[in-house]
């Protein structure tokens, strides 16, 4: 059995091929038993992409062949319309939130979870505090709040790389708190050694996030105070966590998720 990926992560890609037959695809259309997506957005439907046109190509030739397709929308971007098509070919879709759309399953983001990589971060950083990304419905509470509270503190609403921040807030609108949904930021930030704090309010994620859970700025101030030796291991505590608590977010849950799927 073969089974096509396309636009896929290269760890993925590597960890599948241990265990069954698999093949990126480009711009052919060889002969496969599946076929697995990383929906690609684009700007424009009417305009749409080269790579996004090639992904509607794809799954119209292998649809009209009965082959089984699994599509991870990572950016929950589908479009309603895009939806029904799938949902009439029998796609088997996921999305990185837990309680979002009634017919898509919850996959997470991947998370590399090396300790190694970590230990090769020096320990100067230029901000205590920073973020990168949308400010949304907590940012007035977590960073606002904090450097008016602190303003000796050296924050940085905008950072535009995260090994310049000692510490971030994984805030987030509320919508996405409810859904169960955590960004790619938190996991982008955590493996880049800048240490995560959890809002209070992102309610599904506290126990991945056990002991740096915050809910005022006060505790964001208790942890800023950290050296890098403890900031290092409260991140590799997050990734123990994970392997102990949220183990969907490895790419060993990932593969056996993918081959369960097409093996059904």
């Amino acid at each position: 059995m073969t089974i096509g990926l396309y636009n896929v992560d290269k760890g993925l890609l590597k960890s599948l091929s241990t265990k069954i037959n698999v093949m990126e695809i480009d711009a052919s259309f060889p002969k496969l038993k599946g076929l697995f997506i990383d929906w690609i957005d684009t700007p424009s439907r009417k305009k749409p992409s080269k790579e996004f046109a090639h992904q509607a190509a794809l799954i119209s030739y292998y649809s009209k062949k009965n082959i089984p397709i699994v599509i991870y929308d990572r950016y929950m971007c589908i479009t309603q319309k895009e939806y029904r098509w799938l949902d009439k070919i029998h796609a088997h879709l996921f999305e990185p939130a837990l309680n979002n759309r009634r017919d898509f399953e919850y996959l997470p983001y991947l998370m590399e979870l090396d300790d190694n990589k970590l230990l090769n971060y020096e320990g100067g950083r230029e901000y205590h505090l920073g973020h990168i990304g949308l400010q949304t419905d907590s940012f007035e509470k977590y960073y606002v709040g904090h450097r008016e509270k602190f303003p000796d503190s050296n924050v940085h609403y905008k950072v535009e790389d995260w090994e310049e921040i000692k510490y971030m807030v994984a805030i987030d609108s509320k919508h996405n708190y409810n859904i169960g949904y955590l960004n790619q930021n938190v996991i982008d930030a955590l493996e880049h050694g800048c240490m995560v704090l959890c809002p209070i309010e992102h309610k599904y994620y506290s126990n991945m996030f056990y002991g740096n859970v915050v809910g005022d700025i006060n505790f964001i101030d208790y942890w800023m105070n950290m050296n890098h030796d403890m900031r290092i291991a409260s991140i590799m505590g997050v990734y123990e966590n994970v392997k102990e608590r949220y183990p969907e977010f490895t790419i060993e849950h990932w593969a056996k998720k993918i081959i369960e799927v097409f093996n059904k």
